[in-house]
């Protein structure tokens, strides 16, 4: 077995014993501290809980009822699930993908963000897909809870080691193209066949030592 193939496997290993642990009430050594973290957490929540029914200065500028948030990780197929729902009647999403207003434009106001939306009826259930609000800080949170009280969060999760590979892929491909993190992709429909074929190539992970991916795992 490769470098590459072990560590994966170890680390789906190791992942299947942590949920296994977790399910069965356990909890590997560190879990008191992780406990108490919880708790002081919980008491930060319960001290703040009256800025909640503060509105947000700009909130006569919203025009939209959100009805759920996508969020969750990486190379989980959220994609393909925001094209799927455009497909359905009743449905509203933002007009991109990842609006990312809640922790990239929340300066922009709640007017700007109304406006990433289709106008709509009453019935359509307004909706848009940002993984990354998995990682909002509090205060966010504690805001869309207030704005949309009734939202339901929808957490797409994925295999470990598949979604690791996907990203380990994707980078490959992103560097190969000189693309730096947090960038656009490049339009193929501009390149000459000859840059296509070359880019392809150098993105190709059968052309990678197993070192290229054990370096980026570990």
């Amino acid at each position: 077995m490769s470098d590459f193939s072990s560590l994966l496997s170890n680390f789906k290993k190791g992942a299947s014993k942590r949920k296994a642990a977790s399910d069965n009430g356990t909890d590997e050594p560190g879990g008191v501290a992780r406990t108490v973290k919880r708790q002081r957490s919980n008491r930060v929540l319960d001290a703040n809980s009256a800025n909640l029914n503060v509105p947000p200065d700009d909130v006569e500028l919203l025009d939209v009822n959100i009805s759920f948030l996508v969020i969750g990780a990486q190379k989980a197929s959220t994609t393909w699930l925001y094209e799927m729902l455009k497909q359905i009647p009743g449905v509203g999403l933002a007009h991109v993908k990842e609006v990312h207003f809640w922790d990239w434009n929340r300066r922009k106001g709640l007017g700007w963000y109304s406006r990433q939306f289709p106008s709509s009826n009453d019935d359509s259930q307004l909706g848009e897909i940002t993984p990354c609000y998995m990682c909002l800080e509090e205060r966010h949170i504690r805001e869309i809870h207030h704005l949309f009280p009734k939202a339901r969060i929808v957490f797409v999760a994925r295999d470990l080691v598949d979604r690791a590979w996907s990203a380990l892929t994707m980078e490959l491909r992103n560097n190969a193209r000189g693309l730096r993190p947090g960038a656009f992709d490049v339009d193929y429909s501009t390149l000459d066949n000859r840059t296509r074929n070359k880019l392809e190539r150098e993105s190709d992970p059968n052309n990678q030592s197993d070192a290229y991916f054990v370096d980026r795992l570990r």
